[in-house]
């Protein structure tokens, strides 16, 4: 226990050095792979020589290349082994959890090193379990990390991580059922670009999570593209916080049911943290949260009058936010985003709920179990969408807003472009090709799967044009 939580001495050389024999010391920007027969390097040494110092050992390499490329595989050899040595510039996550298990409860103590070039190795005791539902049966897993202040997790440490925000609880998404690792990453940006605000003093504030690319080893063994992202929570919205009264409101749908889709509203028992396919985000306590204000709005939706309906909407669910939700779902097509896998939440109890989508790898052509779909000509509602589709407010919002996002942010190039700037840094600095050194992770990867996205794009816009010119 004593080398797992052993501390990274900050004084150690980082940048590389080229030592009086000519052989190159890598410092310390690099993971091994015994098993794969692997290194990764993400430190700014742009030359090679015949000798490469890693750690404490030396490789030779075996060909006279002298220019350290990315994504570039280079033959090294120890004591008549051979390894590929490639260059990065993808954030590499190296997690020790020496003789544990990682299971879904509870977190199980390890050590983090994150290495980001031309930074210096940033050390953390962490807590880590898994995450997600069927997802955890995939060979790839996702994790849930939390920065700790000491093995026991008694305290936990705010740190900012590849500059996003100063927190404790960090997500490694594995992205395991969408070929390319692209379509979940991109969708999480277009929403953060697109969605606003529903309190007019916080139109600044992003309701949509950071997140970053990275490579992850976990005792040492690769696990190909990951990338390290914030949570919604509080925190990343804004929400006010309970102060012996129910304030701010987060409800996560888990699973599909009449009530996440807002059809009916069933009985609800607030000793219980999950209720008809929600589960209380915040506040999570027992005694703090209630279900009746989530439950009311529900049975509003499902049940009021047209007349009703139109009257009472706006002050309870905030049009402009269902409007960017709703093109966005629709937009990227996500099946699985219309009730499950999306946020419901309120900044405080006087104002009106609005939406965080989440979890989008089934979107953009793409099913959740990872098998490719025809482009489709269905538009997606859910029991809100289809009652707010009558309002002639949210209509004119819509409509509105869909002209005014197509002439820049959902341009078809811009949202073409945006797959393929992410689909060659991958590419790039070799990850594709990594990722199919592990046979366990069962990539299958192909150029041709960037064309069909684009083509799906293309597709689904023009068909988007027409709806909402006519609706």
């Amino acid at each position: 226990m004593a080398v797992l939580f052993a501390c990274n001495d900050s004084k150690r050389p980082v940048l590389p050095v080229t030592m009086s024999d000519g052989t190159i010391d890598l410092g310390e920007s690099f993971v091994i792979d015994e098993g794969n027969k692997m290194i990764l390097y993400n430190g700014n040494h742009s030359k090679l020589s015949k000798k490469i110092k890693v750690g404490d050992k030396t490789y030779e390499i075996e060909n006279t290349a002298t220019q350290f490329d990315l994504g570039k595989a280079y033959r090294v050899s120890l004591n008549g082994e051979n390894y590929l040595l490639y260059k990065s510039k993808l954030p590499i996550v190296s997690i020790n959890v020496g003789n544990g298990k990682v299971v879904d409860d509870p977190k199980i103590p390890a050590r983090m090193r994150l290495l980001e070039t031309g930074k210096l190795p940033l050390d953390h005791i962490i807590g880590i379990e898994l995450r997600g539902g069927a997802s955890q049966g995939y060979p790839k897993k996702s994790y849930s990390v939390e920065l700790w202040d000491d093995p026991d997790g008694e305290e936990k440490i705010d740190d900012s991580l590849l500059g996003m925000r100063l927190d404790d609880d960090w997500v490694l998404d594995g992205l395991y059922n969408e070929p390319l690792r692209l379509r979940d990453f991109v969708s999480h940006g277009i929403w953060s670009k697109i969605a606003r605000y529903p309190h007019s003093e916080l139109e600044d504030i992003s309701i949509g999570i950071q997140r970053q690319y990275c490579e992850l080893f976990l005792n040492g063994d690769y696990r190909g593209i990951y990338y390290l992202g914030e949570k919604v929570d509080r925190q990343q919205l804004s929400l006010t916080k309970f102060d012996g009264s129910l304030r701010g409101e987060l409800y996560e749908g888990h699973a599909w049911s009449q009530a996440v889709i807002f059809r009916k509203a069933s009985e609800f028992d607030n000793s219980l943290m999950f209720w008809d396919g929600f589960e209380a985000k915040y506040p999570d306590d027992i005694g703090e949260f209630d279900w009746s204000n989530l439950s009311s709005l529900v049975d509003f939706i499902g049940n009021s009058t047209t007349a009703e309906f139109d009257e009472k909407i706006a002050g309870m669910f905030d049009v402009r936010n269902a409007a960017d939700y709703y093109i966005f779902v629709n937009l990227i097509f996500a099946l699985d985003n219309l009730g499950k896998n999306l946020y419901t939440a309120r900044y405080d109890v006087d104002n009106p709920y609005f939406f965080v989508g989440w979890d989008f790898d089934g979107s953009f052509g793409n099913f959740f179990t990872g098998r490719r779909m025809p482009t489709s000509s269905n538009i997606l509602k859910n029991n809100l969408f289809a009652r707010l589709a009558e309002n002639k407010c949210f209509v004119d919002e819509v409509k509105s807003r869909w002209n005014f996002l197509r002439e820049d942010e959902l341009s078809t190039l811009k949202l073409q472009e945006k797959f393929r700037e992410a689909f060659e840094y991958l590419k790039n600095n070799g990850a594709y090709e990594r990722e199919a050194l592990n046979p366990s992770l069962q990539f299958n990867y192909s150029d041709e799967e960037i064309d069909f996205i684009k083509s799906f794009i293309e597709q689904r816009t023009i068909l988007l044009d027409a709806y909402f010119s006519e609706l």
